[in-house]
């Protein structure tokens, strides 16, 4: 997997990770409510590439190199926090704790596109946990965004 990808998917596991709701498997999506989540997906996708992109010039504008933060975060999750400097850890403390205020900022701004549009945050989840559940349902939200798209 690339940096850029690991990078991407650590931004939406530590940014955006909606509270984890679990929902039968019963549950239908509508088409309704598919092309509703098409369009808040849309804007949520936009949102986030803007996100990524403010995230990695904090990092750079802050001395800090992307793959040194993935390096670090790693580290970090995994215990072994041997090979930095006390000095590289500090940094990382203040970098991190400056990057949660701009994720609670970000959060907010999702939930504002989600409300904007008529979405509560839970049926987000929802409907997203079941595209990626339905192989069937994934198709069709392929077709939908492929509307959006053009």
């Amino acid at each position: 997997m690339s940096l850029k990808k690991k990078l991407f998917s650590l931004i939406l596991v530590c940014t955006i990770s909606l509270p984890q709701i679990v929902f039968g498997q019963d549950q239908q999506v509508t088409d309704s409510e598919l092309e509703l989540f098409v369009k808040v997906y849309s804007q949520v996708q936009q949102e986030n590439e803007a996100f990524q992109g403010k995230m990695l010039s904090f990092l750079d504008e802050n001395g800090m190199s992307q793959e040194e933060f993935s390096a670090m975060y790693e580290a970090k999750q995994s215990g072994e926090k041997d090979g930095f400097k006390v000095e590289q850890w500090k940094k990382f403390d203040e970098i991190t704790a400056k990057l949660e205020v701009m994720q609670a900022e970000f959060q907010a701004s999702m939930a504002k596109v989600m409300n904007k549009e008529g979405m509560s945050e839970d049926d987000y989840q929802r409907v997203f946990m079941q595209i990626q559940s339905d192989e069937a349902l994934q198709v069709k939200f392929s077709e939908v965004m492929q509307k959006v798209i053009r």
